[in-house]
């Protein structure tokens, strides 16, 4: 992944830097710049997401999901270490939040079954 981010930043055009409409020199750009772009997402869909969901979402969720969704990012920032909860709950928690109810199903599959055939 390293060599593909690489190679495609090297076939990327040079541009020039802008900061209140002075040029600062000529920088090839990073290829995902923390820059707001609203033709596609950047860092700063990361960093602030309703910048994100201003420009790029489509159709806009409804005000209960948006509220959800940020709600569990203010969670995880909260903690204080935002990247090993994520990791956790991601990694962790869902799945086996996940698999329990994957065994609900087939307890519940065989539980028909059994009535079924009685």
């Amino acid at each position: 992944m390293v060599v593909v981010n690489e190679v495609s930043r090297c076939r990327q055009p040079v541009a020039y830097e802008y900061k209140g409409g002075v040029t600062y020199g000529v920088s090839i750009p990073a290829i995902n710049p923390s820059e707001g772009d609203p033709d596609r997402c950047t860092w700063r869909c990361h960093d602030e997401t309703e910048y994100c969901l201003r420009h790029h979402v489509e159709p806009p969720p409804p005000d209960w999901l948006k509220e959800v969704y940020l709600g569990i990012i203010r969670l995880l920032a909260g903690t204080g270490v935002y990247g090993l909860s994520n990791v956790l709950l991601l990694g962790v928690v869902w799945p086996f939040i996940m698999l329990l109810l994957l065994i609900g199903v087939v307890r519940m599959r065989r539980r028909i079954k059994s009535l079924r055939y009685e």
